[in-house]
Formats: C-alpha cells, sequence, structure tokens
C-alpha cells in the first residue's frame, strides 16, 4: 500500500501547495486594495468633517471673542451710559425703574446690541434690586423696536448669574418656552468698579448651527462646545458623548462608551472660553469608509473564478475518491472496524489502497479479538496466582501473633483474639474478588484489633471517609498489606501516642482516593523514590509475590495503569499510602 499511495499522496500534496498558495496571494491582494480602499475613503470623509469642525470652532470663537468689543465700551469712560448703568446695579430698588428710566435703560442695552446682531437679548441683573430686566432685541421681538421686560424670578440663567465668581462665564443653551432665549449661549460678564452686578449677552448660534447640522456627510456626526469649566455648552445631536481625557490630550482616537464605540477629534485651537470637538459613531464610520469593498470583492472574485473552476474540474474526481478514502480511515479511526470502503474508483491506486485498508481493518479486528480474550484470561490467571501466594504469608503473621500473645499472657482473653483470627482468614478465603468498601473497612477493624492486643493499645486508629466514597466497591484485601507493612516499619512501641489514619475522598469523575497514614519512623527521599520505583517492576522472585509491590500490580490488574499505590511522606512525620481505584459500585461490577 505505501509504494501506491506515495505518487498519488505526492499529486495531491502539489495540488493543495498550488491551491493553498493561490489563495494566499488571493486574500493578501484583495486585503491590501480593501484597506487602500478603506484609508483612502475615510481620510475623504475626515477631511470634510474636520472642515466643519475649523467653522464651528471658528464661528464660536469669534462670538466668543466679540463679546468683549461688545461688552467694554460702555464702561471706559465716563458717559452717561455708564452712569445710567452705575445707578442701575448700586443703588437698591423696591419698585422697579420708573417708564424714564426703563427707557434710558433700553437704549444702552440698545447701543450694545448695535455693535453686535448676534446678540439676541442681554439680561441686566443686579443683587441689591428686587425687580431686574431683560432686553430683547429688535430682531427678535416681531415689532422691529426693541422690548425691556421684567426678569422672572424662574429665568433660566438666575442660579449661574447669582453665583457668578469669574470675569467672564459662558452658559449653554437652554429649552425654553421663550423663543428668544432657544438657540442663544449665554456670555455672562461682571459690572467693573460698580458692584457684583452682572450683564448676561445671549448671543444667536445659527452660525454654529449651520456649520454643525445642515447637510451631514454621516448620520451619527455631533458637535459639542464644552466651556473650561466642563459645561456642556451646545450639542448639535441628542445626547452627550463626554470624551475621556486621553482623547483631550492625543486631539484624536478612538473610545468605548456605554452607548457603543466612538471616533473623536477635538479642535486644536482651543480658546479660553471652550472646546469645540466632534464624535462619529465608529461603526458608521467604518461602514461609510468600505461603501466600495463589495464592489472591489466582487471584481476580484470575478477574475479568480475562472481560475479556481478550472482548477476544480482538475481535482474534482480525485478529491471525490479520496474523501471516500479518507472517511473510511475516520471510521477506522473512531474504532469502527466493520466498516469497509465500498464502491467503484476510476483511479486504479485508490482501489488498491481502499483494498489494502480493508484488508487491515479485517486482520486488526481479528487480532483485536484474540488478544483481548488472552488478556481476560491472563488477568485472571495472574489474580489468582497473587491471591495463593498472599494467603500463607499473611498466616505465617497471623501464627505468630498468636504464639507471642498466648506466651505474654496465658489468659482467657486468647479466646477472643482466636476469634478475631478466624474472622480474618474468612475474609481471605471469600468467594468475591470485588467487595463493597464498607466490608473492606470492616475487615481491617478486625485485622487491627489484633496487633493492638500485641501492643497493649498503644496506638489510636481514625477513620475520615467521605460519606460519598462509601458507595463504591473494591477489590478484596487491599488494606492488610497497607497495616501489615506499618507494624513492620513504622510503628515504635517504646511510643504511647502511635496514629493511624484512614481517609477516603473522590479524586475525579473517574477515581477515587484511600489513605492510610501514620506518624511512625517515616523514610528517607531517596530510599522512598526508589521504594516507589521498585514497586512499578515486575514481580521476579518469590519473596516479592506479596507485600506492597503484590497490592500495587493487583490493582493495576484489575484497575489498569491508571491506578496503584504511591508512597509518600506525611509532613507530620511518617508515611502516606495511597490507592487510586476507579469508582465502581459493587452493583456495576457484578453487571
Amino acid at each position: 500500500m505505501d509504494k501506491t499511495t506515495k505518487p498519488i499522496r505526492r499529486r495531491w500534496n502539489i495540488f493543495l501547495l498550488i491551491g493553498a498558495f493561490y489563495w494566499i496571494i488571493l486574500i493578501l491582494t484583495s486585503l491590501f486594495v480593501c484597506s487602500l480602499s478603506y484609508e483612502q475613503k475615510k481620510s475623504e470623509i475626515l477631511a470634510d468633517v474636520n472642515i466643519r469642525l475649523t467653522q464651528v470652532g471658528n464661528a464660536y470663537q469669534n462670538l466668543t471673542e466679540q463679546f468683549w468689543e461688545s461688552y467694554l465700551p460702555i464702561f471706559e469712560n465716563k458717559t452717561t451710559s455708564y452712569l445710567l448703568l452705575r445707578d442701575y446695579f448700586a443703588v437698591p430698588d423696591d419698585d422697579g425703574l420708573t417708564p424714564v428710566e426703563l427707557h434710558d435703560i433700553s437704549n444702552v442695552l440698545a447701543q450694545i446690541v448695535v455693535r453686535d446682531d448676534r446678540i439676541q437679548w442681554i439680561a441686566a441683573y443686579s443683587p441689591v434690586r428686587k425687580v431686574n430686566y431683560i432686553y430683547y432685541a429688535a430682531s427678535q421681538t416681531g415689532t422691529g423696536v426693541g422690548i425691556m421686560e421684567a426678569l422672572p424670578d424662574d429665568f433660566p440663567y438666575m442660579e449661574q448669574m447669582q453665583q457668578k465668581n469669574n470675569l467672564m462665564e459662558i452658559y449653554g443653551e437652554i429649552e425654553s418656552e421663550r423663543s428668544q432665549l432657544r438657540n442663544t449661549i449665554a456670555v455672562a460678564g461682571g459690572t467693573p468698579a460698580l458692584t457684583k452686578g452682572v450683564l448676561l449677552f445671549g448671543y444667536g448660534i445659527s452660525q454654529i448651527q449651520q456649520f454643525a447640522e445642515e447637510n451631514l456627510p454621516l448620520e451619527s456626526l455631533q458637535f459639542e462646545i464644552i466651556s473650561n469649566e466642563g459645561r456642556l455648552l451646545y450639542n448639535s445631536g441628542e445626547e452627550h458623548i463626554e470624551l475621556p481625557e486621553e482623547i483631550f490630550q492625543a486631539g484624536s482616537g478612538v473610545f468605548q462608551t456605554d452607548t457603543g464605540k466612538w471616533y473623536a477629534m477635538v479642535d486644536p485651537f482651543t480658546t479660553r472660553g471652550g472646546t469645540v470637538y466632534y464624535t462619529i459613531d465608529w461603526k458608521e464610520l467604518f461602514l461609510k469608509s468600505n461603501a466600495s469593498t463589495p464592489q472591489l470583492l466582487t471584481a476580484i472574485l470575478q477574475l479568480s473564478a475562472l481560475s479556481i473552476l478550472v482548477l476544480c474540474l482538475v481535482m474534482r474526481t480525485i478529491q471525490r475518491e479520496a474523501r471516500r478514502i479518507r472517511d473510511g480511515l475516520d471510521a477506522l479511526g473512531q474504532n469502527q472496524l466493520d466498516y469497509r470502503i465500498g464502491g467503484n474508483f476510476y483511479q486504479a491506486a485508490f482501489a488498491d489502497i481502499a483494498h489494502s485498508i480493508n484488508k487491515m481493518a479485517e486482520s486488526l479486528k481479528e487480532n483485536i479479538d484474540k488478544a483481548y480474550y488472552y488478556q481476560l484470561k491472563h488477568k485472571e490467571a495472574e489474580m489468582q496466582e497473587l491471591q495463593a501466594k498472599f494467603n500463607p504469608h499473611f498466616l505465617y503473621n497471623s501464627l505468630d501473633v498468636f504464639r507471642a500473645r498466648c506466651y505474654e499472657n496465658g489468659d482467657d482473653e486468647t479466646a477472643e483474639l482466636i476469634a478475631q483470627t478466624a474472622s480474618v482468614f474468612r475474609g481471605f478465603i471469600g468467594a468475591q474478588t470485588f467487595i463493597p468498601l464498607q466490608q473492606e473497612l470492616a475487615f481491617s477493624q478486625r485485622y487491627l484489633a489484633i496487633y493492638r492486643a500485641r501492643h497493649n493499645d498503644a496506638m489510636q486508629i481514625l477513620y475520615d471517609i467521605d460519606k460519598e466514597v462509601l458507595q463504591y466497591g473494591i477489590i478484596r484485601n487491599v488494606l492488610q498489606p497497607l497495616i501489615e507493612n506499618y507494624f513492620a516499619h513504622g510503628f515504635d512501641p517504646s511510643r504511647q501516642d502511635n496514629i493511624l489514619q484512614f481517609r477516603g475522598y473522590i479524586r475525579d469523575e473517574d477515581t477515587y482516593v484511600l489513605t492510610v497514614e501514620d506518624n511512625g519512623f517515616g523514610m528517607e527521599e531517596d530510599a522512598l523514590q526508589a521504594l516507589n520505583a521498585h514497586l512499578q517492576e515486575p514481580i521476579a522472585t518469590e519473596q516479592e509475590s506479596y507485600g506492597l509491590k503484590n497490592l500495587h500490580q493487583r490493582i493495576q490488574l484489575y484497575y489498569g495503569p491508571k491506578c496503584g499505590l504511591v508512597i509518600r511522606k506525611n509532613p507530620t512525620g511518617g508515611l502516606i499510602a495511597e490507592l487510586c481505584v476507579l469508582r465502581k459500585k459493587p452493583e456495576e461490577n457484578a453487571e
């Protein structure tokens, strides 16, 4: 099969390399062309928007700078206008202005409006007056004549005027029932050398609105103006989008908010009156910038369609038959050994490969069936042999205990020991190999009773078994070798605080762990490593046919290589013998 598949595999690999190289070149070319188109379109859109930003910034800058040109002249000379304003702001008054005074103040404010036709109203506020006034420019009254009215207590800017601290403060546009107050930005100035009064100018923002709101290239584009104190002065959109500090520092960039991802640009010519910037929904900017991408991709795909079609026609027959071979191999890889590759092949080499694979699957299934049968028989024989070697060894130890006990005491208590020993023997010769864990723990208690009697109860036996572990089973006589090993190598008869503790807990979804922990003599690290390595070696002599190596290999024979015995140091002194076994219930094992 190898000689047959090599030429076909070589030709197949060449086709794959050619196709992969072609697609890589096509993809890279497409990405490069689309990237160029995207950057060019994006630059065009942003260039247009940046022009608008400059126009909005210039309009706002002119508005704030013109304020002083309109405001200061009335305070520069001791003219009649100055004297009228001085009396208005400095002289307390509870009844309001007389008609003459009202006419004179109206003329003073009208002179200010003449200097800048963008001023739509002027509010004059003095904290010493009970009645303050607002002047509406002639362009706002509809009569061609300016009107002076009392300033209502609910005037939208009343709180700002009362709390004004700086020489000049700017307040944002507001929603008001009065049409004269809408679409304006309010700029407040003090009254030099007079008192703490305020002259508040309402500037129309029609020019700013024209640049910021008409014929927008993007629906999500909005311009905003904020004061140096962070107040929102103007927003051409529906909601205020606050920029992070890093955008102000960088001048532009992309940032994320709760409402989405945005691109922002800040007007670099920031005035002392505030900052102008715009924001664009990043998704809309991305889509607009990629407006030409579909057409470009369509053209590229059309150019490549002919070559792809030719390649597909050449490879169609080979791919179809190669797919049948591959599906057959996938089925065999999933252990479906009864699967056979059928049908006719136009390629002779593929027919030979399919025939060889079918023969291989048939032979493999036959060999696996035989190996499984022999493995089961082999395990059964090994378990029987290990058990046969195990029982006599325990008998010798038990007889030694009986002899020592009778020699030392010579009393009736020996009868109880003999009874315990009889129970232990019955546990050894039981018919079942796999028993409930509770039964194995009960056997360990009877076995320990013999040792405790021998050593005058100079030890404490503890059990800490998770409740979930008790529902599982285990192979017979796994704890006895560990108990015997402890008394042979770890028990200190000169101490009265010897402790032997049994623990049980779930390790993972497949296994649980039993540990036998003592506080005995322990072992050096080198000797401990050598012991664990020795457990992995096959039993070579009669002397090794019992004990810890016997136990480790019994567990691996029954449960598989994932399980077994490991000896490690106990952090509190002594050793920990750790048994890892599969989570099998007695009734499941019987099935």
